[in-house]
């Protein structure tokens, strides 16, 4: 690199320093373009929150899903458990009903 381009080199980056390159006219030329710099900088952070919220808000859900999968789990078991004929039974028998013990019959109607 020769001893002119790196010259240039620090004098752009003791202007960018001092903050003597805010004073120029080509400043103002590029002030559009600086502009458009922050304003995708603001919306790369904001992206950044909304992914980060995102995340969280699965999180939470996937826990609170795993709760619902335990409860139908244990729902499912006392109704399996509450139609046993055993206990269809017992809850007969203690309202004062019995269980018949004759097998039904089928009755057949000729339409003839």
């Amino acid at each position: 690199m020769s001893t002119a381009k790196k010259e240039n080199k620090k004098n752009l980056f003791i202007q960018l320093m001092s903050g003597s390159f805010m004073r120029q006219d080509n400043f103002l030329q590029q002030l559009p373009f600086l502009l458009y710099l922050v304003g995708l900088m603001i919306v790369y952070i904001a992206y950044g929150y909304f992914a980060e919220k995102t995340v969280r808000a699965v999180t939470k859900e996937g826990s609170h899903l795993k709760e619902l999968k335990a409860e139908y789990t244990t729902t499912f078991s006392n109704l399996e458990q509450l139609k046993q004929q055993s206990n269809v039974a017992n809850t007969i028998y203690s309202t004062g009903l019995r269980e018949s013990t004759v097998p039904p019959k089928k009755i057949l109607v000729n339409n003839e």
